[in-house]
This record gives C-alpha cells, structure tokens and sequence, in this order.
C-alpha cells in the first residue's frame, strides 16, 4: 500500500506532513504562475434559463403563452391548428416558478409563488418582463396557491394568510390589499370566477372539503353568499358553467348554485371522473394520460356520459382551454393543441416540443447536442439554446424507465433508473438511441471506465449499508457481477487511476461523507480510508491530479486533502447557508448550488478559497460542464451560464 502514502508535488514531499504544511508549501512553489498570469479566468456569467413544470396558460388572439419553470414562452397557433414558437422569456426569468398566468388586455401576470411578475405582449410574439412584486404580503412565509383575474382585479389566494387583491388602473404596477383571511376561500380544488361572483372550493382546518360563494360586487370587500362542507376526499377539481358546479371527483356530482345560501347536489353519477377537467359548449372532458371521456350537458342537471376517446396523453401535466384554444401539455414536453370544434369527438390537431425539458435529471453533452435522462426516456436538445430536437421513449414493462443519472463511454451511454437498474445505449446517434442491454438492480449512484461499471447500490433494509458493485459490461445483454464491497449508500462516484471516490450517506452505525477504495482488482476492491465530517456528501468532485477533494455537503463545501487516501483530513469548508446539493470543478474553480443559487470559487490556495460569485437565476440538483465551455444546471428547467475559455485547464 505504501504508493498510496508518498506523492511528490512539485518536489515537495507529502508523506508525513500535516495538510495545512503541505498546501502552505504548496501555495508558495505556485507563487511564480500566479505572478506571471497576466490575467485570470473570468466569472461566470448567467446566459438563460429554459424549460421546467407547465404552469397554466394564457390566450391572446392567436397566441397562447406557456410558462414552464421560471419562464414565458408565446406560441403562435394558426387555423389548420399548427403550433410554431415566438419569442421567451429566457434571459429574464421569474423570482420563482411560474404556477399560472393570466391575461389582460396587453399585460400577462404571473404568479411564481412568493409573488407576482408582469409582462407587456403589447408586441403579441414577444413577452417582455416589466417588474417583479413580491409585497403582497409581509410574512416571510407567503405563498400564492392561486391567481385569476375577476371585476378587473388580480386576487391572489395565500392558503395561510387569506386572498389579498390589486386594481388594475395602473396595470404594470399591481398593488396588493388583504380582502379576505386565513381559511375564508380554501381552494385547494379550484378556483373561479363568473361575473360578480367567486367559487372557491378547497379543504377547511378540519379536513372537511368546502365550497365557498363570494360576491365581487365591492372587488375590495367580498362578502360571502354562502358555503357548504363535503365529506373529505371525494372531490376533485370543480368547474362552474351557468348555475351548476360539476364536480370531478369520486363520485362526479352536479351542484344547483342557483342560491349560494342553499347550495345543493342535484345529481350523482356512481363512475368516478377524477382526471383533469374541462368545459366546452355543452360538454365536458375528462382529460387522461390515454383517453378523454366525453360528458353531455345538454341537460346540464343530469349529465350523461357519451363515450370514451383514447388518445395518446402520456405524462399529462397541463390541460387548459384558453379562448379559442385547448392545450394539452406532458412532462415528456409535448405540447399539443386539441380541436374545440368537435367536442363530441376529441382529436389533436396540433403538436410541438416545448423549450429545454421540464424534469430533465441528468445530461450528456455530445457536440452540438445534449442527451437528457428524462422520466420515461432521452430528451435531446442543441446546445446552448436548448432547442428541442426529440424525445425517444423507453418503455420498461407496462410503464416507462424514468432516466435518474447518466454517464458515457464512447459511443455508449449508462442510463441509471434509481428504482430498476442500467440501461445500456448505443448513442453514435443520439436522435436514435439503440438499446444493448440491461443489468437489475435498484441504486443511486454510477460510475463508467471502459466496459465496467461501477454502481452505488442502497440497501433495501434500513439498519443495512449499501454496496459498491463492479459490473462487467463488455457484453451488455450478459452483464456479470465482478465484485461487491459494503459501503454506504453513495449518491456520487468518482474514478481517479486507480482509487474510487464515494460521496455517501449516513446510517444507523456509520457516519457519511467520503469512501476512498481502491479498485486495482476489480474482482477485490479494498476500502482505504474514509471522512466522516460530512453526514452527506451528494456530489464529489476532485482536481486532475487528485489531490483535493470537494464534497457538496448538507452545511457546504467541504475541501478534503485526498493525497494519502489511507487517512483523508479536512482543508478547509466554504458556508453556503443551507444544504448543497450539486458541485462540479473545472480548473481550479468550482461550481455549487446551494438554495436558489448558483456560486462559483476559485480553489487555487485551498486553504483560503474565495468564492468569485453568487448567481441567483435558479438553484440545481445537479451540475455539469459541457465541452462547449457552458455551465448547465438542472432544477426545474435548465438554466445555462458561459464560462471562460481562459485557463480553462486550471493552473494546478
């Protein structure tokens, strides 16, 4: 083992020396380079946010707006029903996801949580930001759950803190009034409006399901007409045409609103519609993943169902009508126009690829493309812009595999599904992955060299660590087994030469942080040391000659000298504010998420890093560097930032 304790840098000699003597030595005999660099490696700099959860939409004319994540993009839909894209949003991104948006006259207002941004489409393909208001309430804790616009008011609904609402006679400026307390419209289900009046229906404190009546007569001081208590947990969302609420839900019942002091249930049907709903002239859909079932209402007390249309809607997340349009949009990024004019018979009529992704988990760049592991199969999109290019499902059984972590070898690529095990992908084009084959077993983690494998197995049984397992693929439809070494469950994986560097969880007897093992014999991998300061290292990441290593832990970065892996020793640790989830180094910078934002830190002394940088456009799960010299970080979309070229090596 003794070439594992000596390595030499520089002509300083690391064994026996303390961490802070060697990299004090260190930082001197580099002192020359530091002096001669005429200038160092810019930082970072945010170039565009893409993609991420379908809010819901808005019409004007023949655009409708699609927000996804922190986003706006205009679509332009013409009479034959095709779907082409404008403008977006991408450099200007929301404070927060964007959950809805609604529309008046030449203004779109989003709501992205902790409040409410407000665009211009005076200029209909092309929604400029025009301000951002997050006043709405004081408490820290605010949260708008709903938004719609009513008697020319915007009304937000904060499940704590109650319904707040703004005129809207300076229509970029919204100011914001409490009109209603905590619980006075619960809207978990749904909220509406029909002239003067507001339906809110959602859950009481008591766990009751309520519907609420309120008149809008006075926008700045509603007052309830009526409300009445459901048993829990048979409904769903509810929607109101005329004098009738149609409640979705299990069972599907008609409410008689006509006098909100006495609401009534005037009809029950015993089947269950407890999709997504929608109301058409005489009709109502209830929208599934594989078909619509088709509701009359000419009678509007006594509904009648008509059939059952399949249709291909799988991984719905959004259906919405918007004036004259229906949009139907899926997490595999599908965003689909159905026809309104045949609502007896419903049928697609137009189709696109929405921008980026909307939960993309990992990412391989390949020249001008980039490979997304995607739930239910590989997104592709071009670099930098992210324009959509494809989506080839990959069916597991009677479901889809969902696409946790990825890594490449070649022309191969390792897809990790947490829950089932690696797919083998021949990737020499990626527009038509082929698949090889496929090794079983559920894990968090994967590493690639050649044709093996390395796989962060977890334990089914609580009290039990996981294992690190060295799978053989030279033949990926007969994976076999090489070995298997005890090891807590690891959520990132390194190769460097011949050891393996294991960021890993704590347990019931063993403490988290890093698991250094030699792997020289695939067949006997050796634990060498291990440090446990960190109860959970998500993300390892190591310089070029292994030297250091960084760990993106629950309470920040942790910088640990690796040089003797038979006893690893804390360096230094950068405070981030919270847990730190995604890390990756290029040179000597590294690149963290912690909360919503992303920080970059130079590492050329390790003992005294200097963080260059804070970004706020998006927080991530997970971060990679592209050969295209772009930062990429998923969260809820993909949010893209330029690096410099200069140095890009590192100075090491």
């Amino acid at each position: 083992m003794k070439k594992y304790f000596c390595r030499f840098l520089s002509g300083i000699t690391s064994c026996g020396t303390r961490p802070r003597q060697k990299y004090l030595a260190l930082a001197s005999s580099l002192a020359f380079a530091a002096a001669a660099a005429a200038e160092a490696p810019g930082p970072m700099v945010f170039d565009s946010l893409q993609g991420g959860t379908v809010g819901t939409p808005a019409a004007a004319e023949s655009y409708f707006y699609v927000p996804t994540g922190r986003t706006i993009t205009a679509w332009y839909s013409d009479t034959a029903g095709a779907i082409t894209p404008g403008g977006d949003t991408r450099t200007a991104p929301a404070a927060g996801s964007i959950g809805s948006l609604v529309r008046r006259g030449d203004y779109l207002y989003a709501d992205y949580g902790a409040g409410v941004a407000v665009y211009s489409i005076a200029n209909r393909a092309q929604p400029l930001l025009l301000g951002q208001y997050d006043d709405f309430s004081a408490e820290t804790s605010r949260r708008i759950a709903r938004m719609l616009l009513a008697a020319d008011h915007l009304y937000l609904v904060d499940p704590r803190y109650g319904v707040y609402a703004s005129p809207l006679a300076d229509p970029a400026h919204p100011k914001f009034v409490n009109v209603l307390g905590p619980g006075a419209a619960a809207s978990d289900y749904s909220l509406e409006a029909q002239g003067s009046r507001l339906y809110a229906v959602g859950n009481n404190d008591l766990g009751d399901t309520q519907m609420s009546i309120y008149d809008l007569s006075a926008p700045l001081a509603p007052q309830l007409l009526g409300r009445k208590n459901f048993d829990c947990c048979s409904f769903g969302s509810t929607r109101v045409q005329g004098s009738y609420g149609y409640v979705f839900g299990d069972p599907f019942r008609v409410l008689d609103l006509s006098n909100p002091a006495s609401i009534q249930v005037q009809t029950e049907l015993a089947q269950a519609f407890d999709a997504r709903p929608l109301m058409l002239d005489g009709y109502a859909w209830n929208v599934g993943d594989s078909r619509i079932d088709v509701l009359d209402l000419a009678n509007p007390a006594q509904p009648s169902l008509l059939g059952s249309v399949p249709l291909d809607l799988y991984q719905l997340r959004r259906v919405e009508r918007i004036g004259p349009h229906i949009v139907a949009a899926t997490q595999s990024n599908r965003l689909l126009r159905l026809e309104p004019a045949q609502p007896a018979a419903p049928q697609i009529s137009g189709t696109a690829l929405l921008p980026a992704a909307a939960s993309a988990q990992d990412l391989l760049v390949r020249d001008d493309r980039i490979l997304l592991g995607e739930p239910g199969g590989l997104g592709l999109v071009r670099t930098g812009r992210l324009d959509r290019l494809g989506f080839q499902p990959l069916p597991a059984g009677s479901s889809y595999y969902v696409v946790n972590a990825m890594a490449a070898e070649g022309n191969r690529a390792y897809l990790l599904s947490a829950n089932d095990g690696v797919k083998v992908m021949d990737i020499a084009d990626p527009a038509q992955a082929v698949a090889l084959g496929f090794h079983a077993g559920p894990a968090n983690s994967l590493a690639v060299r050649g044709n093996v494998v390395y796989l962060g197995r977890r334990s089914t049984l609580p009290a039990t660590q996981g294992t690190l397992d060295i799978v053989d693929m030279s033949d990926p439809s007969a994976p076999q087994l090489r070995s298997s070494l005890p090891l807590p469950t690891a959520s990132s994986l390194v190769l460097h030469g011949n050891l393996l560097f294991a960021g890993v969880s704590g347990g019931a007897s063993w403490n988290g942080g890093l698991r250094i093992v030699d792997i020289s014999n695939p067949a006997a991998p050796a634990l060498l040391g291990s440090y446990e300061s960190c109860s959970r290292a998500h993300t390892v990441a190591l310089d070029r000659h292994a030297r250091v290593a960084a760990l993106a832990c629950d309470n920040g970065v942790e910088l640990v000298d690796v040089q003797n892996p038979a006893s690893p020793a804390l360096l230094q640790r950068i405070p981030t504010g919270g847990d730190t989830r995604a890390l990756v180094r290029r040179g000597n910078r590294i690149y963290f998420s912690s909360g919503s934002t992303i920080q970059e830190a130079d590492l050329t002394d390790p003992l005294n890093p200097v963080t260059l940088r804070t970004l706020a456009q998006s927080g991530a799960d997970r971060l990679r560097i592209g050969s295209d010299a772009r930062l990429y970080g998923l969260a809820d979309g993909i949010a893209v930032f330029q690096l410099d070229q200069l140095f890009a090596d590192g100075l090491e």
